[in-house]
């Protein structure tokens, strides 16, 4: 059978196990590494074991074990009775890790009575040897192997290999995004966005100080659920202080942050990265209760339509997603599209408060439900033209 979709899920909650099974993956990946806690490792193993044994049709089953030199002999001896359909082996350095596996699932094959041949799905580049030894499986028998897969968030789209005509590596870092320190300025007109975020809302955000520190002024909130088209450090703070829904799949575009950030959503079950096709789509926007969508500008009018894009005559920016989700957010119940911004620029220098746009418009006054400043909130919804003057 082909694999297609492969869901992770964490091997220690019974009701995210018993949720897995009619997700409509071909494959659950039972998770024993990353998403269990390390003082629930056991249990979780218990568990999968007890899960395996009592299945009843349904998508393949699949267990990430712990790595090679962590905990994989306990597993091994208590999941191979069970019989998965394969195993994820996390954190190879080479065919050889999976040799010296596939000896040891031999012996408790022979000795359980298993016929079946359980498989092998390495994850072939999470040390830093792997890589430079990939052409190594090509060259090597294992029988046990069913594929190859790296190392991503889970839930992440992927481009088959086939579909690509030229692949070029780079080992250079990945760019870093630090926002710093907020100011006083930034923190004010956060704390007039939080005033319109309750306990559970679905929140889109840009990146920037206001944003991050919106985030930060958020973490005494609970069952926050975020779907934007960007996350930075701020959606890690969200986490760490138990702000967040635990069954909602935090979902975005794309991740920028610190170099500690980067590390830290890896093997969230919690958090995808979605196509950029998927997270604006108009039709999902609106149909989640209560999203706030926050967005900055370069300059809004007084009917409350906002530039994202030109500058003085010059393209600094495109719009985009930030149209899509103020659509969203407009339509969705409960929800509100805000502008967040300073009210002036170039060190108070340059009001962004004109009588009308001299720029594009990026996004139109019935998509602005409220424009925030330093200076107060704006709140826009069932004004008319002259009322929002």
């Amino acid at each position: 059978m082909s694999l297609r979709s492969l869901l992770f899920v964490p091997g220690d909650s019974d009701k995210k196990l018993a949720k897995g099974a009619g997700s409509g993956a071909d494959a659950l990946i039972l998770d024993l590494e990353d998403s269990v806690a390390a003082g629930r490792k056991v249990l979780a193993r218990d568990m999968v074991g007890d899960y395996l044994k009592h299945r009843q049709g349904g998508p393949e089953l699949w267990v990430r074990i712990n790595p090679l030199d962590d905990g994989v002999l306990e597993d091994c001896v208590a999941l191979v009775r069970a019989a998965p359909d394969g195993i994820v082996v996390p954190k190879v350095s080479g065919p050889a890790d999976l040799i010296r596996l596939g000896h040891f699932i031999d012996a408790l094959e022979r000795r359980d009575g298993v016929q079946k041949n359980i498989r092998l799905l390495p994850v072939a580049t999470e040390t830093a040897r792997a890589p430079f030894g990939l052409a190594a499986y090509a060259a090597t028998p294992l029988p046990r192997l069913f594929g190859l897969t790296w190392g991503a968030v889970p839930g992440a789209e992927c481009i088959r290999l086939e579909d690509v005509d030229l692949l070029v590596e780079n080992d250079a870092p990945l760019c870093t995004y630090d926002v710093g320190a907020a100011s006083e300025q930034a923190s004010l007109i956060a704390s007039r966005v939080a005033a319109f975020i309750g306990d559970g809302a679905v929140l889109q955000f840009g990146l920037g100080r206001v944003p991050d520190a919106l985030l930060r002024q958020l973490t005494g909130r609970r069952g926050l659920r975020l779907h934007s088209g960007m996350m930075s450090d701020g959606a890690r703070a969200l986490a760490e202080a138990g702000s967040l829904d635990r069954d909602w799949l935090h979902s975005s575009c794309v991740h920028v942050g610190t170099s500690d950030y980067y590390a830290w959503p890896a093997d969230r079950t919690d958090f995808a990265v979605r196509a950029c096709n998927h997270t604006p789509a108009a039709s999902l926007l609106a149909n989640l209760p209560r999203l706030m969508a926050v967005n900055s500008a370069l300059r809004f009018d007084l009917f409350g339509q906002a530039n994202l894009e030109m500058l003085d005559g010059r393209m600094v920016s495109g719009v985009g997603g930030a149209a899509d989700f103020s659509r969203g957010a407009s339509l969705s119940p409960g929800g509100a599209s805000m502008i967040a911004l300073p009210a002036t620029s170039g060190r108070g220098q340059a009001c962004r408060i004109v009588p009308v746009l001299d720029g594009p418009c990026s996004i139109p006054r019935h998509d602005v439900d409220v424009i925030v400043t330093e200076f107060g909130a704006a709140d826009l919804r069932d004004c008319s033209a002259i009322r929002r003057a």
